[in-house]
């Protein structure tokens, strides 16, 4: 339990550098072709890595598995030794104590109202919405009536999704309306999710999960970008932090179905689960239309 919650924390800070590295590398025009290029291949490498992991596995075993896995480790440490990563300089201040600085970031996402609320709305889903793959070997054997394979091909459909839906974006020039495009985005994985959990035809089940991790790397990419493109350098590895915070919530939104499903089933919390994140992007539409509404208003009263 100790290596697993430092091995959960060590990939929580090597993922906002990691993204943060991005930013640096990318010309900010291109930035959110990058971003969900790069999310298009790590979740290929979802879809690939379990069958190559099932081969190794009959081979050496399930520890000598993970051994290869750690040394894999060892060329992305010699790709980062190689690369030429500019130097940015940023003028700050002397170097404040951790708190403060914490302090300092939470008060700065409080005046961006936009990524604010878009972080929020990532947090939603990821307590609500995604947590659905954990509950996906109920649907194979409950309400499918199948077994290991069948759950193997629902838990790779939302990854092919991602894949096609990462390319897509990244082939994108530049995408306009972003924060509508991230509500219109979870509005796609709330009905994508609600049909699935209907669905009792595994055909079906596996185009409405494509639906669902296309549409749920949407949400990722873009709302990543947006973070990256509006934050100061000097605040991006702290805002990144706190938008990477949501995978933290998975477990908290499992335990949460897992209840309703205790009481009304899994299919119909399922439904409430993709019910709850198109009620949160609503909100966020109404969130972004108020100030809209208010300058037209003041224009209007202006004119007359």
């Amino acid at each position: 339990m100790g290596l697993v919650l430092f091995l959960g924390t060590v990939n929580t800070i090597n993922q906002a550098a990691r993204h943060s590295l991005i930013n640096s590398l990318v010309p900010r025009a291109e930035l959110m072709n990058a971003i969900a290029l790069n999310s298009s291949m790590a979740n290929l490498a979802k879809i690939i890595g379990p069958s190559l992991g099932g081969v190794l596995i009959s081979v050496i075993g399930v520890a000598g598995c993970l051994f290869v896995n750690a040394l894999s480790f060892l060329a992305i440490i010699a790709t980062l030794l190689i690369m030429e990563i500019p130097t940015v300089k940023i003028k700050t201040e002397e170097e404040a104590p951790f708190w403060r600085e914490v302090v300092e970031g939470f008060r700065f996402l409080r005046g961006e109202r936009r990524v604010f609320s878009i972080i929020l709305l990532c947090y939603g889903v990821a307590l609500v919405g995604t947590p659905y793959t954990r509950f996906l070997p109920v649907f194979a054997t409950d309400v499918l009536h199948a077994g290991p394979s069948t759950f193997g091909l629902l838990l790779a459909a939302p990854g092919v999704g991602a894949v096609i839906a990462g390319l897509a974006i990244a082939s994108l020039g530049r995408l306009r309306r972003r924060t509508h495009f991230v509500a219109m985005s979870v509005f796609a994985f709330s009905l994508s999710l609600i049909l699935f959990s209907f669905s009792r035809s595994l055909p079906l089940s596996m185009f409405f999960l494509i639906l669902v991790g296309g549409s749920n790397i949407a949400i990722r990419a873009v709302a990543n970008g947006v973070v990256q493109m509006e934050i100061p350098p000097h605040l991006l590895g702290r805002m990144l932090s706190l938008f990477f915070m949501d995978k933290g919530l998975w477990s908290f939104g499992t335990l949460l179905i897992g209840s309703m499903a205790h009481a009304i089933g899994t299919p119909r919390a399922i439904a409430i689960s993709g019910t709850l994140c198109a009620g949160f992007a609503s909100v966020l539409l109404y969130q972004q239309r108020q100030p809209r509404e208010n300058l037209a208003a003041e224009n209007l009263t202006k004119g007359i």
